[in-house]
């Protein structure tokens, strides 16, 4: 084989191997009646492409179709009757395993792809039942080979043959009474028998003898129930369920079945009633205007669907951006079930919508909104500046404390000794005068006064016949020392000097006096108070013996950690 029949054999393999997963096209829904005439059980196995894929298991069923009993749905191609004719056999897949020699009614439809593909036969009941073979009794070890095993999804047997009987023999004689004979998986598999009795009897007063629960606290009939009514599309089955959540649910599917609103009538959640409602175009209360929030779950605090006209955006789990004229998924998780709503396809990108959310609108050649212009407005006049008042030294005798409001201030420290400051802002020069040794700013001079505007002229007020009394003068305010005065001086608590007559290290108290400066040992409660300037442990010390007092503790650490250590030495040797 030369190169090139090799290169062509190779090119054939990657053709083969692309195509796949070609949907199968649509067809009809058609209602059948028809017997079966074998089942067998295929496992799950890989897809015959070798794309990777897994053919899901299932039963295929020989069948007969006896009888087409018209169109369900119309859709693709094709009739019913040239699908399915009287008379033809053909395979069905189906999910669990049917009785052979069964006759039985339900809905066929062709779907699925290249991988899985088939006939699926659904929403059946048992039409007729074969009676057990002569001389092989239910009760004794089964050996018909009509009746088979029935497994479940993951393999395991569902129900066994003999319980399968027993659901024949239930079915053949309309009579519930075999259905309390299987003892296998007893639950599932009577469930299984009184819904079919009750469906091929047409009689849901079977599903009233289903026995036990769901361990959940679900009975079973109400499971019965269920099936029966959704099958056939009966609300007075949904009304015998005992469960509220089923029963609304049971509601709710028929309606949307028969597309009838009258049935969500009989929801009795009202917010449940409602979305059965608006599933079918139907819509109650008040709708959310653009630009408001809409909610399908917190309904009590929003409504529930946009005004007609407007698209319901769901801004509450929409965490896609617009990045460079693209809109970029961020994989971002958000589960807040509040929307809003927006007038998307007018053709202008309002403001909630972007290139994510509304392309159509927001896309490069949509003219988005103008916005609004402010036009300049012309600049405010300044007023003339008043000269400020000379300072004459009148703010440097405050500290920052107690600076006045006319007087500029800034953070000082009293002493520093060191390089080791004290904690407080009152220290020499902390309160000054502004710039240009004023007192205070410059002041903007008044503005021109406007003519007063014209009032009417009042009738003059009768005077009174006993003279006002004189008011006393108001003396001029003073502002008074918040401190110690000394020498015309007004210095701020804590403030450390020197006694102007004997010279005298002193300090300002909170008292208003001038106090002199305590020694080592005496007791203190400020740095001020000690010419040290160091209070520790309310007396005032120096810095050598707090220097001292630490060492001390070191020492006495040291030695309790080497006490610790030749503990531990001894034990491990």
């Amino acid at each position: 084989m030369n190169h090139q029949a090799i290169t062509l054999f190779v090119l054939s393999l990657l053709i083969l191997s692309t195509v796949h997963a070609v949907p199968a096209a649509p067809s009809p829904s058609c209602k059948v009646k028809i017997v079966i005439n074998d089942v067998k059980f295929i496992p799950a196995q890989p897809c015959p492409l070798g794309d990777g894929r897994e053919v899901s298991q299932r039963y295929l069923a020989a069948v007969k179709i006896m009888q087409n009993l018209g169109t369900v749905n119309q859709e693709g191609e094709g009739t019913c009757e040239g699908i399915y004719p009287d008379g033809a056999h053909q395979e069905f897949t189906i999910t669990e395993n049917l009785v052979k020699g069964n006759i039985y009614v339900g809905t066929v439809q062709s779907s699925g792809d290249e991988c899985n593909h088939g006939s699926y036969f659904t929403n059946y009941y048992v039409s007729e039942a074969p009676e057990p073979a002569s001389g092989a009794g239910c009760e004794n070890e089964y050996t018909d080979n009509r009746f088979q095993d029935e497994l479940d999804a993951s393999g395991q047997i569902f129900i066994k043959a003999r319980d399968m009987c027993y659901i024949v023999q239930a079915i053949n004689t309309k009579d519930a009474s075999p259905c309390q004979n299987i003892q296998y998986n007893q639950q599932q598999a009577r469930l299984k028998c009184y819904y079919k009795v009750a469906a091929n009897t047409k009689d849901p007063s079977i599903c009233e003898k289903t026995p036990g629960d769901n361990g959940g606290g679900i009975l079973l009939k109400d499971f019965c129930y269920r099936d029966y009514a959704t099958v056939f599309n009966d609300p007075a089955a949904c009304a015998k369920i005992q469960d509220l959540p089923m029963k609304n649910e049971c509601f709710s599917k028929i309606a949307a079945n028969l597309n009838n609103p009258s049935i969500c009538e009989k929801i009795e959640d009202r917010q449940m009633g409602d979305i059965c409602k608006e599933n079918m175009g139907i819509h109650s209360g008040k709708c959310a205007q653009e630009g408001e929030l809409f909610s399908k779950v917190f309904r009590d605090q929003y409504p529930s669907y946009c005004c007609p006209g407007l698209t319901e955006w769901p801004s509450g789990m929409d965490t896609r951006r617009v990045e460079n004229g693209k809109c970029i998924e961020t994989g971002m998780l958000s589960g807040n079930p509040v929307g809003t709503c927006i007038r998307c396809g007018n053709g202008i990108c309002d403001p909630k919508e972007t290139l994510c959310n509304c392309p159509q609108d927001c896309s490069s050649n949509i003219p988005t909104i103008p916005q609004p212009q402010i036009p300049p407005q012309p600049p405010i006049p300044q007023p003339p500046m008043i000269p400020p008042a000379k300072c004459e030294q009148r703010c440097e005798q405050f500290r920052y404390s107690y600076c006045p409001p006319v007087c500029a201030k800034a953070c000082v420290p009293s002493t520093c000794s060191g390089g080791t400051c004290t904690a407080d802002c009152d220290g020499p020069g902390s309160c000054f005068c502004f710039p240009n040794n004023t007192i205070t700013p410059p002041i903007p001079a008044p503005m021109p006064q406007q003519p007063p505007i014209p009032m009417p002229q009042q009738p003059p007020m009768p005077t009174p016949t006993q003279p006002i009394p004189a008011q006393p003068p108001i003396p001029p305010a003073t502002m008074k020392c918040q401190g110690c005065e000394i020498q015309n001086r007004c210095l701020p608590y804590g403030t450390r000097t020197r006694a102007p007559e004997s010279g005298t290290p002193v300090f300002c108290s909170i008292d208003g006096a001038m106090q002199p400066q305590r020694s080592n040992g005496e007791e203190c409660q400020n740095h001020y108070e000690c010419s040290t300037n160091t209070c520790s442990d309310s007396k005032c010390s120096s810095i050598e013996e707090r220097i001292g007092g630490l060492e001390r503790e070191v020492k006495e650490q040291r030695g309790l950690l080497q006490t610790i250590l030749d503990f531990f030495k001894r034990i491990w040797g």
